[in-house]
């Protein structure tokens, strides 16, 4: 059992990987367990080689892909990235900056991640946005809202991102190159389950 790690992939063949294994308030430390789900039950699988919490995660469960995040609490951010195999991960190219609470979609070589934290309390939410193509990281867009803890679903180039605190309920979407400003949700909070695309996402 652990908190705030990263997942990816469908109901019948989704990854959980890394996280906290001790609740808050307490210090916990990162993990890199990273766990397979069949649509019944879960096997273990290969662990991340930097263990962390409080990342962004996206792909498959054969095509994973993990950044950012943290090792402890208090701790410094990471600009780590990894992708996985369906077995085993790969450290690949470091994000721009190192950054937590990175909300990310899309897929294994075409992932956005947006938003995200900086530095240990007193820090500041970020309104970046970054595009991975598989190999290397560009910037993206500039968020109309700075935040972190939201939920985001869809595409490289059609992602829809909400909840991002402090903002809570503030809206955006994505379209390759920019951010828009759209409906904001119908009760806004943070801390988010979200799956779908841009056009139909599910906000939980």
């Amino acid at each position: 059992g652990r908190n705030t790690g990263a997942g990816a992939g469908t109901q019948t063949a989704a990854l959980f990987f890394a996280g906290a294994d001790a609740p808050y308030p307490s210090a916990p430390q990162g993990t890199g367990k990273t766990e397979e789900y069949n649509g019944s039950s879960w096997s273990e699988s290969g662990d991340l080689n930097t263990a962390r919490t409080y990342l962004g995660g996206t792909g498959t469960q054969t095509a994973g892909l993990a950044a950012g995040g943290r090792y402890n609490t208090p701790g410094p951010e990471r600009a780590e990235v990894e992708e996985f195999n369906g077995s085993s991960w790969t450290e690949v190219t470091n994000m721009p900056t190192a950054t937590r609470n990175t909300r990310m979609c899309g897929s294994q070589t075409a992932a956005l991640g947006a938003g995200g934290y900086q530095g240990y309390y007193p820090g500041s939410s970020i309104n970046n946005s970054y595009e991975y193509d598989g190999t290397n990281w560009t910037s993206g867009g500039t968020m109309n809202n700075a935040g972190e803890w939201g939920g985001i679903a869809g595409t490289q180039t059609a992602a829809v991102c909400a909840g991002l605190y402090p903002t809570n309920g503030q809206t955006e979407e994505y379209n390759g190159s920019s951010w828009t400003n759209a409906n904001p949700m119908g009760s806004g909070r943070y801390f988010i389950g979200t799956f779908g695309t841009q056009t139909s996402a599910v906000f939980a």
